[in-house]
């Protein structure tokens, strides 16, 4: 996901089991947080109206019911809003928020404010909503929003996958070494099963 939010796709074939997921010998499985997602879009729909401004760390704590330090948000929304994912992770929140970033359902905004009696700034970064027809997606159901997480797996399981993958690279092997032989019967003289023309008494 942290390759996806710097847009760069990553092939899952270039594995290289360097990751955690893979030294602990976890499968990886993604869940439906579709739900959860879409009260962090309303809770930045809300902030965005009444022309308030939230960062990821206000969002994750909020929405995991810790009390913020410095709270300008409306007494209505702190209470509709505070403790609406306590059941997640505060670092989960903020993969869910991140996630929505990269589905363009969410966008960062850069503010930068003056200090009194300093010559530098100071840059901002709040949460807004994307463009609407990335939220509507959202919204409808059209686009689902998953996270993928590690759970531990027996040895059986692990002995699978090991096998499944030496299958693959047998497969890719062998598929590599047909065209390789196509392309060599090409190279001298024509496909396989084309029959060689016959020599004529011209040519002779």
């Amino acid at each position: 996901m942290q390759l996806q939010f710097l847009g760069e796709n990553f092939d899952a074939s270039n594995c290289g089991r360097m990751c955690d997921n893979c030294k602990n010998c976890l499968k990886v499985v993604e869940q439906d947080m579709t739900k959860e997602a879409l009260k962090i879009i309303e809770l930045v729909q809300a902030m965005s109206y009444y022309k308030n401004n939230i960062t990821t760390k206000m969002t994750s704590e909020l929405m995991k019911g810790k009390k913020l330090q410095k709270s300008y948000i409306r007494p209505d929304l702190l209470e509709k809003y505070q403790g609406s994912l306590r059941h997640m992770g505060e670092s989960e929140i903020r993969r869910l928020i991140i996630k929505l970033l990269i589905m363009g359902a969410l966008e960062e905004s850069f503010i930068q404010t003056k200090i009194k009696g300093v010559a530098t700034s100071n840059i901002s970064v709040y949460l807004v909503c994307g463009k609407q027809k990335r939220v509507d997606s959202v919204i409808s159901g059209v686009a689902k929003v998953k996270l993928s997480h590690g759970i531990e797996q027996n040895d059986f399981d692990i002995k699978s996958e090991e096998k499944e993958a030496e299958t693959d690279k047998y497969q890719d092997r062998a598929k590599f070494t047909k065209v390789s032989t196509a392309d060599h019967n090409l190279l001298m003289g024509g496909g396989a099963g084309e029959a060689k023309p016959k020599a004529t008494n011209e040519d002779v």
